[in-house]
């Protein structure tokens, strides 16, 4: 219910869930990029088929960590909502950090894949 200054129109006002929205659908993507980070990585950990899931996940990260990117930038112009950029580069950074993190620590995560698997089975 409550209003904010709207930035584009002087004088006008906007609904902040209008302000809010992108941010909120681009944290949803997010989400959904990093559930299919965390099966991924189990499938891996298993040592079960996981090709099947990489493309989504891939897909899901680039639109929305390129979301999130153009969701800061547009809100940290002069006539953005400081709010929704710093909430946007958070979760941006946020994002970053999982992905980076994941990788950082791959070597580990295949190796323990590999262990699972019965001897003679053909990697994935």
């Amino acid at each position: 219910f409550m209003t904010i200054p709207d930035p584009a129109n002087p004088g006008a006002t906007l609904p902040a869930w209008k302000v809010i929205w992108p941010a909120f659908g681009a944290t949803n993507q997010l989400l959904a990029a990093l559930s299919l980070l965390v099966v991924y990585v189990w499938l891996t950990k298993e040592g079960k088929k996981r090709n099947y899931v990489f493309i989504p996940m891939a897909f899901m990260f680039v639109t929305a960590l390129a979301s999130l990117y153009e969701i800061t930038r547009a809100n940290f112009a002069p006539n953005g909502q400081r709010f929704v950029a710093v909430v946007g580069l958070f979760l941006l950074l946020m994002g970053l950090f999982m992905l980076l993190d994941t990788a950082r620590n791959w070597k580990k995560i295949s190796s323990q894949g590999r262990a699972a698997e019965p001897a003679g089975a053909a990697p994935v």
